[in-house]
């Protein structure tokens, strides 16, 4: 005695492509479910591993990398917030402006005859410092201490300066000076 009805073997044999799709589409998802699933997400916690460890293989979301040369000056400027915000309080980061300010003019045959600390600017991220220098140099000094302001290694910024020619021991020359420190913040993960 068969199995099934004649009737039933039938249409079995008339929808015989229907019967075979569903069977590979049951044999796909078991294979899917036993065998790929797995797969993929160990590969995304690899992925995300490597990620974490700063080697992404996505190339969608590698990070970006600043110059060596900005690193460098950004390094070069940049204090531990504690550190940055004792010294400010005490005045050391005044100090070391007037002084580096006043080597500078030495170097150049700039004659300082006087220097006077600015207001200090606290920001979230980085301080200001400011000063203001009366000096007597010649107009070939002058630029030659801009140059040396451009190649220098710390984030200078000249605000503004009064030029007076024509005085008898050199021209007078006022300069109101800003230098940048920002301050190093623990990294948000």
């Amino acid at each position: 005695m068969p199995l099934i009805t004649p009737i039933w073997n039938a249409r079995l044999r008339q929808n015989w492509p229907l019967v075979g799709a569903i069977l590979v589409l049951f044999v796909l998802t078991i294979s899917d479910q036993v065998l790929y699933r797995p797969m993929v997400r160990r590969y995304q916690a690899a992925l995300k591993r490597a990620t974490q460890l700063g080697m992404p293989l996505d190339p969608n979301n590698v990070p970006t990398l600043i110059p060596p040369r900005l690193f460098a000056l950004l390094t070069n400027n940049a204090l531990p917030e504690a550190v940055a915000q004792e010294q400010s309080n005490s005045g050391a980061l005044t100090a070391q402006l007037l002084s580096d300010l006043t080597s500078m003019m030495s170097q150049h045959g700039i004659q300082v005859i006087s220097t006077e600390p600015g207001p200090m600017t606290q920001q979230n991220a980085s301080i200001q410092v400011r000063a203001h220098l009366r000096l007597r140099c010649r107009y070939g000094q002058f630029i030659a201490l801009l140059d040396d302001f451009a190649r220098r290694p710390s984030l200078y910024s000249l605000d503004r300066f009064a030029y007076a020619g024509d005085s008898p021991g050199g021209d007078m020359l006022e300069l109101w000076l800003s230098r940048y420190v920002i301050k190093q913040t623990k990294a948000h993960s």
